[in-house]
């Protein structure tokens, strides 16, 4: 496009068309006067219906507005397009009777030509890699914080990778489970509704920026890097984790391991959060504790996702969340109060 072409598309008008209105590609040619070329690069979705007479035939649905947007490229803009559709049914109204009858979009019907031009731009549509065209998913997106959006949704998709891997045997295709919008926002509000600190909202009180270099900062942090991980078997040891055997609940006949941060390194990670509560008091414990549960979440466990249905339906776990609830803050920050987080691995 030119650069007077471009200047003249950032003055157009906004259209009155919906983002999520479809239109076939059939009615799209007819009521907007346009070719098939003229439809060339814009996206479409494919369907299959049965017609009344029984013929299975395929549809191509195409987004009206980009529609619309090529008619107005086609003709001159939105006013030149309402004048050539003016034009042909004016030379519609000459023909004889009997005569086919004239189809237009209907937004552009008679009475609704004449407008007048807005100088703003229309701005672009909102786009996320998880969302194809659900309303309700953005409803779902615009309630929590950004970090936790994508926290979500790759917990979700990390379960879909994990199924496939269990699943795939040979050449042998599995079909991602939130592969519509549909089972995403199912899930999505499962999470809402069960996970505690999204329910109260605790989440949402995650910091922009982190805490300042200090040197008892600084200290919290070292020890934070030496976290001990979970092993990659239920069963082997792993320093730095205390580790106990139980029957499992959820799986008659079967044991599993249970692990956790041994008292040496909680000793240490007490005793440093300690140090940045007497400098920093309760508001430098509300930034830290942020450090503390995802460096929990990255080395035992934070989000996790058990799919229990087809359609998007499971169960939800943060373990790591217990580093957010208030307990050991209101206990004075004592030692025996500390938080430990247990996770439980199946053999």
């Amino acid at each position: 496009m030119s650069t007077v072409a471009s200047t003249a598309v950032a003055v157009w008008r906004e259209s009155d068309l919906d983002e999520f209105q479809q239109i076939c590609k059939s009615k799209a040619l007819a009521q907007y006067k346009l070719r098939e070329k003229d439809l060339e690069g814009l996206h479409f979705w494919t369907t299959k219906k049965t017609t009344s007479m029984g013929y299975n035939v395929t549809t191509h649905l195409y987004s009206e507005l980009e529609v619309e947007q090529r008619a107005w490229e086609r003709y001159g803009g939105p006013e030149a397009f309402e004048t050539f559709l003016q034009k042909k049914y004016d030379e519609h109204l000459e023909k004889p009777r009997p005569r086919k009858n004239f189809v237009r979009p209907d937004q552009y019907g008679r009475g609704k030509l004449k407008r007048k031009a807005k100088p703003a731009a229309r701005p672009p549509p909102r786009t996320d890699p998880y969302i194809k065209r659900s309303k309700a998913l953005w409803n779902i997106h615009d309630s929590m914080p950004t970090w936790l959006w994508k926290a979500l949704n790759e917990t979700l998709d990390f379960n879909d990778t994990s199924a496939a891997l269990r699943s795939a045997n040979g050449t042998k295709k599995v079909k991602p489970q939130f592969d519509t919008d549909k089972k995403r926002e199912t899930a999505l509000l499962i999470a809402s509704q069960t996970l505690p600190m999204l329910k109260s909202r605790e989440y949402a009180l995650r910091p922009e920026d982190t805490l300042p270099a200090s040197p008892t900062v600084d200290a919290l942090r070292a020890v934070l890097s030496d976290a001990p991980e979970l092993p990659q078997a239920a069963g082997a040891d792993a320093q730095g984790l205390d580790v106990h055997q139980r029957p499992s609940t959820g799986n008659p006949g079967r044991v599993e391991y249970v692990y956790e941060w041994d008292d040496e390194y909680l000793d240490r990670l007490w005793y440093a959060i300690a140090c940045v509560v007497r400098e920093r008091g309760a508001e430098g414990w509300a930034a830290a504790r942020w450090e503390v549960y995802d460096t929990c979440a990255e080395t035992i466990r934070g989000f996790g996702f058990h799919s229990t249905g087809e359609k998007g339906e499971g169960i939800w776990s943060d373990p790591a969340a217990k580093w957010l609830e208030g307990g050991f803050a209101s206990s004075g920050f004592k030692r025996e109060a500390i938080t430990r987080v247990q996770v439980a691995m199946l053999l």
